[in-house]
């Protein structure tokens, strides 16, 4: 019986941890094709990540974070990002916050690693 506490514990605790850690964030494919593309990501305040690899499409990791310094679920990706292409050129903009308010929208682009770049930070955070 101990044994069983302490493994329920346990497992209890782990999951505890995982969400605590783990921020909310939405998942998309942007882009698919065999030909090369350019990319131009651009957030007011927040980090861009971008992860080259041997892949075909274009995948957007959204996340946000709110005055309060909570993470919020994207709902709608549509009202923290604006996505347009135009043949094989792909622009991601987030979202610019009302005046005299804090928000930041943190992307994470994973691309074919013949991808073309263009990342802008206009306010604050870090590209990796």
């Amino acid at each position: 019986m101990k044994y069983f506490r302490i493994c329920f514990l346990t497992c209890v605790f782990l999951f505890c941890a995982n969400v605590l850690v783990a921020q909310p964030q939405t998942t998309f494919d942007i882009h698919d094709s065999s030909a090369p593309v350019s990319i131009e990501a651009e957030v007011y305040w927040g980090n861009l990540t971008v992860v080259g690899d041997a892949v075909e499409s274009v995948r957007l990791t959204i996340a946000h974070t709110s005055l309060n310094g909570a993470p919020v679920r994207v709902q709608n990706w549509k009202e923290y990002v604006a996505v347009d292409q135009v043949e094989n050129m792909i622009r991601v903009r987030g979202r610019r916050p009302d005046e005299g308010t804090f928000e930041s929208v943190d992307l994470t682009l994973h691309i074919p690693a013949r991808a073309g770049l263009h990342l802008r930070i206009e306010k604050g955070g870090e590209i990796q």
